[in-house]
């Protein structure tokens, strides 16, 4: 790791929670995670708080959840507030001044990967860039493009600086996706079936098949209950790659990962073995016409695995970038590549800077 490059965001964040009393708020999933990245930084968390009664005492790694009320009684000169939330950022930050806690900052963790990757990486970098910029088939998507990648370099990113570029519908963003009666969706990462409930709202209940690919055991379990009323669902408990094979991945209370480097750094989520396979041996023989992926930094090699499908078939894609910046600069042009018949789109989702979805359409 490259502390050269790690210092100049933590700095940042360091100067701004020295001599304080550090608190998380909410004590979400991505509170718990937050804390978790903070202590792999050297940053000690004091205490989460929460407007849930129900977790008001409770401890996380050791860390304990104050109530409400006992936050606002505090000095708010002597405490920070990391705000996590990527949806109801302004609404909580409203909520702790509207009670005088006005010190409250905001966190883009993945920035620090983003400036290690480009710190090893400046050769080429900006010819690399404009070869993503010249395959981009609209202005939105340069814009959104060049919005996030202006933000690896950045010393500090203000908080509201990517509402700027977010958009609605992911993974079926109206004005690019038009979804026929006989779609065949298949969703890599289906987690415990959000995706593929979206698909359900977007089609009306009109679709041919859907199959969905889970890697995690614990999450598969959520997403066959979930499924089981559904008609014309197909699960498959495993992950997909260009090899077909065991591998050991991680998994945490939202994802599983066979190669991400938070959950590296992270360090926390359990180990586990599982299998990958090839999509195109998968489901070879069957119709494919929309391919989602979202699978933690593992779609390039899942892409590779997908080439005859993709190449015979040409299904819409809806592919996940923001893993990584190599993921930002490379997975585009594979897509190009794969099938050069595409239009290339991307769209972002969040107020943070994950959720950016590159689109393949004919």
């Amino acid at each position: 790791m490259n502390d050269k490059v790690e210092a100049r965001y933590l700095r940042k964040i360091k100067e701004k929670l020295e001599g304080k009393k550090v608190c998380i708020f909410p004590m979400g999933v991505g509170g718990r995670d937050m804390r978790d990245k903070l202590s792999v930084r050297s940053i000690e968390v004091d205490f989460f708080c929460d407007n849930n009664k129900a977790v008001w005492g409770t401890s996380y790694n050791g860390t304990k959840c104050i109530s409400y009320p006992e936050l606002v009684s505090m000095d708010s000169d002597d405490v920070v507030v990391i705000v996590e939330s990527s949806f109801y950022y302004d609404a909580i930050k409203e909520q702790l001044a509207s009670d005088g806690i006005k010190n409250c900052v905001r966190i883009f963790f993945e920035k620090i990967f983003a400036e290690e990757y480009v710190n090893e990486n400046r050769e080429n970098l900006e010819q690399r860039v404009e070869k993503v910029l010249e395959i981009l088939a609209d202005e939105r998507s340069k814009e959104v493009y060049q919005h996030l990648v202006a933000s690896w370099n950045m010393e500090d990113i203000p908080d509201n600086y990517f509402k700027k570029i977010c958009s609605d519908n992911q993974y079926f963003e109206k004005g690019l996706i038009e979804l026929g009666e006989q779609e065949v969706f298949v969703d890599c990462g289906a987690y415990t079936g959000d995706s593929a409930r979206d698909f359900l709202k977007a089609s009306h209940g009109k679709y041919k098949k859907m199959h969905l690919f889970e890697l995690s055991p614990t999450i598969y379990g959520e997403l066959e209950r979930n499924m089981a009323r559904v008609p014309n669902v197909q699960c498959y408990p495993y992950g997909v790659s260009d090899k077909n094979e065991e591998i050991e991945f991680v998994s945490g209370e939202r994802n599983s990962s066979i190669q991400s480097a938070i959950a590296a750094a992270n360090g926390k989520e359990e180990k586990l073995i599982g299998q990958v396979k090839i999509l195109d041996e998968v489901l070879a023989g069957e119709e494919v016409t929309f391919i989602k992926m979202d699978i933690e930094g593992a779609e390039q090699s899942a892409l590779e695995g997908a080439r005859e499908l993709i190449k015979s078939q040409k299904p819409v894609l809806a592919i996940c970038i923001y893993h990584s910046p190599q993921d930002m600069l490379e997975l585009p042009v594979l897509i190009k590549q794969l099938n050069p018949e595409y239009k290339i789109y991307i769209r972002h989702y969040t107020e943070v800077m994950f959720e950016t979805v590159c689109y393949a359409v004919l």
